[in-house]
């Protein structure tokens, strides 16, 4: 027969485990969705983290503003505390080298955000193909922004790709007007490469 305090021992480590297996199990459930909630504050549907700034001081009331990821509805009130922080600022350069995407509903914040700064001098800088793509088929976009350099994406037959940083005044000829950039030669050798997308469309920002 087993002793009674052998029994309650075992009674009592049993108690003891399952309490231990218990907080691990609420420990590895609390740090698996944690994440989720997170991704919940700061990424679109798609997984993207939502619009981020920051701001620089260039020079005398000039300011460059360092825009990043995903251009959205969820972009409002980001775009209104950046609003304020423009305030002083005569000149404005906006760099979108890090911007991912952008949305109709980010679109449409963007446009009542630019709006507001009318009276001051502002630019784009660094444009990726997605910022170009609207600044070609919405005006007001860009506002009366100048536009002081781009990304033009290469492909060739070969499947090799490249993404060139054009300065759009490199491109300005004698007559005030702006030249198509040259297409870069291909690193297989074998031919020069083509724009990803169409010319005439992507380029029409350059002589409008």
């Amino acid at each position: 027969m087993v002793p009674r305090e052998r029994i309650e021992l075992s009674r009592s480590q049993a108690s003891r485990d399952f309490e231990s297996r218990a907080s691990t199990s609420s420990a590895i459930w609390a740090s698996s969705i944690r994440p989720n909630l997170l991704d919940l504050n700061s990424k679109d549907s798609r997984g993207i983290e939502t619009l981020q700034y920051f701001t620089e001081e260039i020079g005398s009331n000039k300011i460059r503003v360092r825009l990043s990821q995903m251009i959205s509805e969820d972009s409002e009130v980001a775009l209104q505390n950046l609003s304020a922080l423009l305030t002083e600022a005569q000149e404005i350069f906006f760099d979108f080298k890090g911007v991912q995407g952008i949305n109709s509903l980010g679109i449409r914040a963007w446009v009542v955000f630019i709006r507001k700064l009318k009276d001051k001098k502002t630019y784009y800088e660094e444009c990726p193909p997605v910022i170009i793509n609207q600044i070609n088929m919405i005006s007001n976009f860009r506002g009366s922004s100048e536009i002081l350099s781009f990304y033009t994406n290469y492909v060739c037959s070969c499947q090799k790709n490249k993404s060139l940083l054009i300065l759009k005044e490199s491109l300005k000829n004698a007559e005030g007007k702006y030249d198509v950039p040259q297409a870069p030669q291909c690193p297989c050798g074998k031919e020069t490469m083509e724009t990803e997308e169409i010319e005439d469309e992507y380029l029409a920002f350059l002589n409008p």
